[in-house]
């Protein structure tokens, strides 16, 4: 049995249990309600982290709400916003942006006094103090401190969101603002309390694998190294354990991508001088929301390597439900784009994925490691590191017989960098014309609902594993499936 305890341990816990229901078929409305007392049903608690079982007990009806699509109130989640703060757990964050350490010397100088305009910092017995009524944290008193007494932090939430969609209710519980929110789920990452999390769609891929209904499952390469010791054979055996009727590797839709985005590349470059990918969903909508004219102009238009799977097996399957499992809160979004419709039908996460094995007691070290699956190419599978895409569409056009010297790739890995990239994209400073961007450091393999497995144990286990597919070329993809009616490309215009 699975004894790995890799994320959040209370959403854990919450979908695993609803996993386990949902499989015996014995999952009601009322279980939300019912969550808390199931997993605390004494009020003599002695491990809970937070003040009482009563808190404990309502931040697992909030998970458990998410968990069953909707909203951590229980209220229907039924537009494009995924990530929902969960008040009940929203509250270790010390809310003073600016604070004055026992450091503080009380000197004669009172430079911090001083710098303030707000008339903010007063003289106390032992040490100077800050009057947050009237702090504006504007951080003046810090810059001015001889002894550097005086700190600045902002929230890992807040500072983790790269829009600013993530903001305070008087300073104190978190809240989302949708508008500017393109679900990338840094926040979630990044919240040491675990306050913040996704919508799920587990429950109705459950009730799917149970019915009549053919499921395919289509998995991210970023699940390498995810579960220790785990190779993909393993991986991909014990998701049709779970009762899957097929499994396919995303990292042929990856090559796919490689092929038509190196197209693209050349005429985008030729025309435009610049070409930006189009891999990571947040990228894309982080670049609509705040950079349109980089996006109308650079952006290219070929689909995501989940879509282009997904419209490849759509033909082979046309009545099957089409799961695509990975690491990111963004393809959540991705999915109900006007892109998507008719192709995709669910997207879970790696927690998901776990809260479902080990729902069924099923452990992937139990199976074989004999290949039995289709797969894509090393380069494919290398989409999930940063620098992955464009070292890929580098790759195939040398393996075509072509010369690459004319893409000159800047890989942006982390919100921060794929904003600065951006910006100088647009003032026309960026060192390089074909920017990648991801808006997870190192790549989608640090995902915000991965399963927390350091970024070099993935990289080793994604070498190591892939020394046995590294004949494979990336144009062998077309071999491997019906291409012949592939559109490749939509119409940004019709997006959202």
């Amino acid at each position: 049995m699975l004894s790995l305890n890799l994320y959040n341990m209370e959403k854990g816990k919450v979908l695993t249990k609803l996993a386990e229901l949902a499989f015996k078929g014995e999952l009601t409305d009322q279980f939300p309600n019912d969550i808390g007392r199931i997993l605390y049903p004494s009020r003599k608690v002695s491990q809970t982290h937070h003040c009482c079982v009563y808190k404990e007990r309502e931040i697992s009806r909030e998970f458990a709400n998410l968990g069953m699509g909707k909203k951590p109130d229980g209220s229907p989640a039924d537009g494009k916003q995924l990530v929902y703060i969960c008040e009940a757990a929203c509250d270790g964050c010390d809310i003073h942006k600016v604070r004055i350490t026992d450091s503080c010397r009380l000197c004669l100088a009172r430079n911090c006094q001083r710098a303030c305009r707000f008339d903010a910092v007063y003289m106390g017995e032992n040490k100077m103090h800050i009057n947050y009524d009237k702090c504006k944290g504007c951080g003046m008193c810090a810059k001015s401190c001889s002894y550097s007494a005086i700190i600045q932090s902002e929230r890992p939430c807040r500072k983790s969101c790269p829009t600013g969609a993530l903001k305070h209710i008087n300073n104190e519980i978190a809240y989302i603002e949708e508008s500017e929110c393109i679900n990338c789920g840094q926040c979630q990452a990044n919240c040491p309390f675990g306050a913040i999390s996704e919508v799920s769609c587990m429950t109705k891929v459950i009730a799917q694998i149970l019915s009549d209904d053919q499921v395919i499952a289509m998995v991210a390469p970023a699940i390498q190294g995810q579960i220790e010791g785990a190779k993909l054979p393993q991986i991909f055996k014990a998701i049709k354990a779970l009762g899957f009727d097929d499994v396919y590797e995303v990292s042929l839709g990856a090559d796919l991508t490689t092929i038509y985005e190196a197209e693209e590349a050349k005429e985008k470059i030729k025309e435009n001088g610049a070409i930006t990918t189009s891999c990571c969903p947040a990228f894309l909508q982080l670049i609509k929301l705040h950079y349109p004219e980089i996006y109308e102009k650079y952006t290219s238009s070929t689909i995501s390597p989940m879509l282009m799977l997904a419209r490849v097996l759509r033909k082979k399957y046309p009545k099957a439900k089409l799961v695509f499992i990975g690491p990111c809160v963004a393809k959540k979004y991705e999915f109900k784009l006007p892109k998507a419709q008719g192709y995709m039908d669910h997207v879970l996460s790696f927690e998901e994925l776990y809260a479902m094995f080990k729902a069924k007691n099923i452990d992937p070290l139990e199976f074989s490691c004999e290949e039995e699956f289709m797969h894509g190419s090393k380069e494919g599978r290398g989409y999930c590191f940063s620098s992955g895409v464009a070292s890929s569409i580098v790759e195939y056009l040398k393996q075509n017989g072509e010369d690459a010297s004319f893409i000159k790739p800047v890989s942006a890995s982390g919100a921060l960098e794929c904003n600065e990239c951006l910006k100088k994209l647009a003032k026309g400073e960026l060192n390089g014309n074909l920017l990648e961007g991801m808006m997870c450091i190192g790549g989608c393999t640090s995902g915000p609902v991965s399963l927390g497995a350091p970024p070099i144990f993935t990289k080793v286990a994604n070498k190591k594993e892939n020394i046995a597919i590294q004949d494979t070329k990336i144009s062998d993809v077309h071999s491997k499936l019906d291409t012949n009616l592939l559109n490749p490309s939509y119409e940004k215009k019709n997006d959202f």
